[in-house]
C-alpha cells in the first residue's frame, strides 16, 4: 500500500481502530456526522482501510467507489448508499493479479473518479508498498506514480511517469480530469480523449501541497484540501498524534 496506507494501518492496528464511513448533512452543519453501517456477506470490514473516495448516480441510485488499503493489495470498492437505512451495501471490489498474492494495477492506488456505471479512473501515488520503499521515492522524486483507466472490462494505464499523483477528479461535463500533486505544488488539468486517454492541458502552481480535490456542483470551481506545511504533514503521517495543518482552498 502507498506510505499513507501503509502508516495509518500500522497505527490503527497499534490502537485497535477499525476503518469507517461516515455521513454528512451540508444543509445541516451543525449536526454531527452519522457513521454508516457496511453490509454485505462477503466483505470484511476488519481488513478495511479506506482512503479515496467518488460517488455516482445511476438509473436512480447512489453509488460510492472507495479506495482501500487490506493488507495484500490495494482495492476499490463499491458500494449502495440505502439513504433511509444510512447504510452502505457492499457491491463489489475492484482488483486485478498477476497471481494469486500480487496487484499489478492497484497495487499503490490513491484516489478514484468515476465516469460512469463502474468505469473510473484512479491515481497510482507510486510503486513500492512498504514504508521504507515509498519514503525512498518520495525524497529521491521517482517519478513511478500514474493514472489508470477502468472500462468495465480490463485496466489501461493512460499517463505514466508521475511523481505521486494523488486526489482526481472529473470536471462537470467530464471532458477534464485534474489531478492533485503535493510534491509538486501544483493541480494538472487533462483533457480526455475518445479512447480515454488523456492529454495535458494546463499546470496550476499553488503555494500549497494539494492533496484532494473536489469540483462544485453548480460552479464547477475547483476546492481542494491542502497540506501548507510539508514536513509538518509528513512529521503527521509518522506520528499521527502530531497535528499537521490543513486548509481548504
Amino acid at each position: 500500500m502507498n506510505v499513507e496506507g501503509n502508516i495509518m494501518r500500522q497505527y490503527n492496528d497499534d490502537i485497535q481502530l477499525k476503518g469507517r464511513m461516515f455521513l454528512f448533512d451540508f444543509n445541516n452543519p451543525d449536526k454531527e456526522a452519522v457513521e454508516l453501517t457496511i453490509t454485505g456477506a462477503d466483505f470484511n470490514q476488519s481488513d478495511f482501510y479506506p482512503h479515496g473516495i467518488d460517488g455516482i448516480v445511476d438509473k436512480g441510485k447512489v453509488y460510492i467507489y472507495v479506495v482501500s488499503h487490506p493488507l495484500r493489495h490495494d482495492v476499490i470498492e463499491k458500494f449502495e448508499y440505502i439513504p433511509g437505512k444510512k447504510e452502505l451495501k457492499h457491491h463489489r471490489t475492484f482488483k486485478t493479479f498477476k497471481h494469486m498474492y500480487v496487484c499489478l494495477k492497484l497495487r499503490t492506488a490513491n484516489d478514484v473518479t468515476v465516469t460512469g456505471g463502474d468505469t473510473f479512473y484512479f491515481t497510482k501515488y507510486g510503486h513500492y508498498r512498504s514504508h521504507l520503499g515509498h519514503s525512498m521515492e518520495m525524497y529521491l522524486q521517482m517519478g513511478w506514480g500514474g493514472i489508470y483507466y477502468y472500462d468495465g472490462k480490463s485496466y489501461t494505464e493512460v499517463e505514466d511517469g508521475l511523481l505521486m499523483a494523488n486526489g482526481i477528479q472529473l470536471s462537470r461535463d467530464k471532458k477534464l480530469v485534474y489531478v492533485c500533486f503535493p510534491m509538486g505544488r501544483e493541480i494538472r488539468v487533462y483533457k480526455r480523449e475518445s479512447n480515454d486517454y488523456l492529454t495535458l492541458l494546463n499546470v496550476i502552481s499553488i503555494n500549497t501541497l494539494p492533496d484532494n480535490v473536489i469540483v462544485d456542483p453548480v460552479t464547477g470551481n475547483l476546492i481542494t484540501g491542502n497540506h501548507p506545511i510539508a514536513y509538518q504533514v509528513f512529521e503527521h503521517l509518522t506520528y499521527p498524534d502530531k497535528p499537521g495543518p490543513s486548509q481548504v482552498s
